[in-house]
C-alpha cells in the first residue's frame, strides 16, 4: 500500500452560529476564477487546502545555478480541493493557485476514473516533483476517505447548506 500523500486537510468554509458563510479572501476569489473558466464547476459546497507530506510536491525551486544547484527556496503554491456534495455523490476538483488557476484533476465518489486536465498534463514537468496517475488516485482516495475534513465547518452543528447558497449568497464574509 502506498504511504499517505496528504499531511493535512483544512476546510476553508465556515458557517458561523448566525448562519453567515465565511471563506478566506484569497481562496474565495480563486474559486470564483475557477468558476469563470467553465471547467465544469458552477457551484460548490466544499473547499479545502491540502498540504502534502513532501513539501517539494507540486512546487518549483525559484532559483537554480546553470549546473542545477539550488540557490533559492521553493515556491509556496496553494493546493486546493473544490467539491460539491449533492447528497448522492461527491465530485472533487483538485486545483493549484500559482497566481493563475492550474486545474489538475477531477474525480467522482464511487468511480475509479480520474480525469486530468490538459493544462496539468502540459505543465507538470515544470514542478520539482509532480503527481502521476497513481499519486492522483491516492490523493483522491485519501480525500474521499476524509470528506468530513473537506466539508464546511458548521458552527451551528446542523446539516450542510445547499450548494447554490455558497455561490449566490449575499452573506459571504471574507476574512
Amino acid at each position: 500500500m502506498k504511504s499517505e500523500l496528504i499531511r493535512s486537510i483544512q476546510s476553508l468554509i465556515t458557517i458561523t452560529k448566525d448562519g453567515a458563510i465565511k471563506i478566506p479572501f484569497s481562496p474565495f476569489y480563486f474559486v470564483e476564477e475557477v468558476m469563470n473558466q467553465n471547467l465544469g464547476f458552477q457551484k460548490y459546497n466544499m473547499l479545502a487546502r491540502i498540504w502534502f507530506r513532501d513539501q517539494e510536491m507540486l512546487q518549483i525551486y525559484e532559483d537554480k545555478s546553470p549546473e542545477g544547484r539550488v540557490l533559492g527556496g521553493l515556491t509556496g503554491f496553494d493546493h486546493l480541493m473544490i467539491g460539491l456534495d449533492d447528497g448522492k455523490e461527491q465530485v472533487l476538483m483538485f486545483c493549484m493557485d500559482m497566481g493563475d488557476v492550474l486545474p489538475v484533476a477531477v474525480a467522482f465518489s464511487g468511480e475509479k476514473e480520474i480525469t486530468t486536465t490538459p493544462a496539468y498534463d502540459d505543465y507538470k514537468q515544470v514542478f520539482h516533483k509532480y503527481l502521476d496517475m497513481d499519486d492522483l488516485s491516492q490523493l483522491f482516495k485519501e480525500c474521499f476517505a476524509n470528506i468530513h475534513k473537506i466539508r464546511p465547518v458548521d458552527q451551528r452543528k446542523e446539516n450542510l447548506i445547499l450548494p447554490s447558497e455558497i455561490v449566490r449568497t449575499n452573506q459571504i464574509c471574507k476574512n
